[in-house]
């Protein structure tokens, strides 16, 4: 098990508040989501126009040899390296430019030039290095209009290389460009987009930055793939998107079984937090059998503790359970929930859905529908938290019993209802300490969970005002 808390900016005003609370600084301090993936085990892919969160390290190289159009680099030292980054090649005599990597991995790395053929620069004391191209991700469209009128059912997203200005994009294509210092990422927003350098921001109607990653399960069960976004819900104030696939396109895109593609933060009422720094959670919350201990589950609770018009996030990414509380391969369930901890009534969102590891999706995953929560089953596709609160804990008063927390659990739908899971519990508000963990017996084991009870936390259920939740922190 393994768990990561820090005090995290909630703000994108600037690069280095923005890379705080999305990306992977490594530091002290500033543990953000990226980070939290990795320390968790869980495998970052090849998948090409990944945000890059800093320059590399200076890697020497030893040669670059081939014959033909691909041509192999081999570094002196393991260069980490990632297939679809832009490297800068210095010091050789045949290939000193920007290069996209076709493949990389321990040593060795290549690229393609129809220029050369037979060459060998090999000299040694050349370098090459992966230069930072991270840029302030644009606003993501709220609700259901992500770019232009174009509806998350109906965006795809597809990679295109590096930008070529007599080339015609339309919405969806991402791009390399060539800022004058450095690369960075860009998504078309236009149709008929030709001869528009990208330059992202509100005055940018035809492109936005663009900052993504991909990730993958590496617990041993069947994979599954994980995109999230990272941007703005509105201007300096941090958005994301989240979204499950049984598999990878090579173009920027999951593919196979896809589930919703889920915005979050997108609140026209929120602000951003400047400097202040609030409390974020991160918990692998993985079972020891039967798959290894990591890389599998996720939980994160981020900005716990902000306060008025600032936003909290959810996410919880659990496998399908067994009646023994072991995880499967059928299928993976996911939460997620954001809302502000501002003086008016609860004011949280909440939704749930489930995506299949193999087969055809029994749950058609192919729009949003905005839908009213709580334990029942919602209209359409899209599926509010489903637990058992609002019948058993209508009200606030306390429901605990023999000193244990009352708590009950969120029940997985996978055009069945699940068994439980165990990465997110309910319980009535009055029954919980915020941030104080506790510790109850689910499937025969004893697991501890972090509580919150926060005002947007309280929508959790369909009872507003009288609901907490707890991630498992473990």
């Amino acid at each position: 098990m393994a768990t990561v808390q820090d005090n995290i900016v909630s703000d994108s005003s600037t690069l280095a508040r923005f890379i705080a609370w999305a990306g992977n600084l490594g530091s002290v301090n500033n543990k953000g989501i990226s980070y939290a993936l990795g320390q968790f085990a869980f495998l970052q892919q090849a998948e090409p126009g990944q945000v890059q969160w800093a320059d590399s390290a200076s890697i020497t190289l030893d040669s670059i040899t081939g014959n033909g159009t691909i041509w192999t680099g081999t570094t002196h030292t393991a260069h980490g390296f990632r297939a679809g980054q832009i490297v800068t090649i210095a010091g050789t005599t045949h290939f000193n430019s920007n290069r996209v990597l076709l493949t990389a991995s321990g040593t060795t790395f290549t690229i393609t030039d129809a220029t050369q053929s037979g060459v060998t620069d090999n000299a040694g004391g050349q370098t090459c290095i992966i230069k930072g191209i991270t840029k302030i991700g644009d606003i993501l469209r709220n609700n259901n209009a992500t770019i232009q009128a174009v509806a998350n059912a109906g965006l795809t997203v597809s990679w295109k290389g590096i930008f070529a200005g007599g080339t015609t994009y339309i919405i969806g294509d991402v791009v390399w460009f060539n800022t004058g210092t450095d690369y960075n990422v860009f998504i078309s927003i236009a149709n008929a987009n030709t001869g528009n350098n990208p330059v992202g921001g509100a005055a940018d109607t035809k492109w936005q930055a663009y900052c993504y990653e991909f990730w993958k399960s590496n617990d041993g069960g069947t994979a599954y793939h994980m995109k999230f976004e990272y941007g703005q819900a509105v201007a300096n104030v941090p958005g994301m998107s989240f979204q499950l696939g049984t598999s990878i396109s090579g173009t920027a895109a999951l593919g196979g079984n896809v589930s919703f593609r889920e915005l979050m933060g997108q609140s026209s009422s929120t602000t951003a937090g400047g400097a202040s720094t609030f409390e974020c959670d991160y918990s692998s919350g993985q079972n020891a059998s039967p798959f290894t201990a990591n890389g599998g589950n996720f939980q994160m609770l981020m900005w716990r503790n902000a306060t008025t018009s600032i936003q909290s996030f959810l996410i919880v990414v659990e496998r399908e359970k067994d009646n023994t509380g072991a995880d499967t391969n059928n299928s993976v369930n996911y939460i997620i929930g954001y809302g502000p901890s501002s003086s008016a009534s609860p004011s949280g969102t909440f939704r749930q859905n489930n995506l299949a590891l193999s087969g055809a999706n029994p749950i058609a995953c192919t729009d949003v529908i905005q839908s009213s929560f709580g334990g029942t089953i919602a209209s359409g596709t899209h599926f509010g938290v489903f637990s058992l609160q609002q019948v058993q804990m209508s009200t606030s008063g306390s429901r605990a019993a023999h000193s244990n927390t009352a708590i009950v659990p969120v029940f997985g739908y996978s055009g069945y209802v699940t068994n439980p899971l165990l990465g997110l519990v309910t319980a009535v508000k009055g029954d919980v300490v915020e941030a104080t963990s506790f510790s109850i017996s689910l499937y025969g084991v004893s697991h501890t969970y972090l509580p919150t009870k926060q005002l947007w936390a309280q929508n959790v259920v369909e009872t507003t005002g009288v609901s907490a939740f707890a991630i498992r922190f473990e």
